[in-house]
């Protein structure tokens, strides 16, 4: 079905014990908490009326629930997707977010001047990021759309701000968490011959 008009939906994953807790996650596993599986379900209404042929789905565990919990009932396939895996901290995985304001910390800058921000060791720039999220882009989802009309993606902050960043035509590292959705947030675009449609772009799906 080349040429097709496709939408793909893209939604965070719930709240998790270290949201609470304001540590960073990155690659480690961390279950949902009672509101992360409200909020997955509170999505489930708000896409109730969207039949979906797929959903890709981060490997991690609060990504998958969350895509269980949103497509409950619902004979979709959800195939787990290793380049949709959250952004890399290595060593600084489990750290505060309070040393985002703090020079020196392994997490300096992160969310507050993403420009400053620095990989700690075993981590992933930001450059690195947006370089696996296209290659997401390009050898997974673009193949994914010419077969099927509507596309569910279940991710992470970071992972799905590259996305929507990439969509919207890029944007500096400086501005990278203006796209960011709150924990069950969803957005979504469209895509023609594998190309963004211009202006389709949609944030916070209510």
């Amino acid at each position: 079905m080349a040429g097709m008009r496709s939408k793909v939906y893209f939604m965070r994953h719930g709240e998790t014990y270290w949201n609470v807790m304001g540590k960073m996650q990155g690659q480690v596993n961390i279950p949902l908490t009672a509101k992360g599986c409200q909020q997955a379900g509170q999505a489930a209404r708000l896409l109730e009326g969207i039949s979906f042929d797929l959903c890709l789905s981060s490997p991690l565990s609060r990504a998958y629930e969350t895509a269980e919990i949103a497509l409950a009932g619902r004979d979709v396939p959800i195939v787990k997707e290793p380049l949709l895996i959250e952004q890399a901290y290595g060593v600084a995985e489990g750290d505060s977010h309070e040393g985002f304001s703090s020079q020196g910390s392994a997490v300096f800058g992160y969310e507050t001047q993403p420009e400053l921000y620095v990989a700690p060791i075993g981590g992933e720039s930001f450059d690195q990021l947006y370089e696996r999220i296209r290659r997401f882009f390009d050898e997974v989802l673009v193949p994914a759309v010419q077969a099927h009309a509507h596309v569910l993606v279940v991710a992470h902050g970071a992972v799905l701000c590259a996305l929507a960043n990439m969509v919207a035509g890029g944007r500096p590292i400086a501005s990278f968490w203006k796209s960011k959705l709150p924990n069950g947030g969803i957005g979504s675009f469209e895509l023609e011959s594998g190309v963004v449609a211009p202006e389709s772009l949609r944030l916070r799906i209510s």
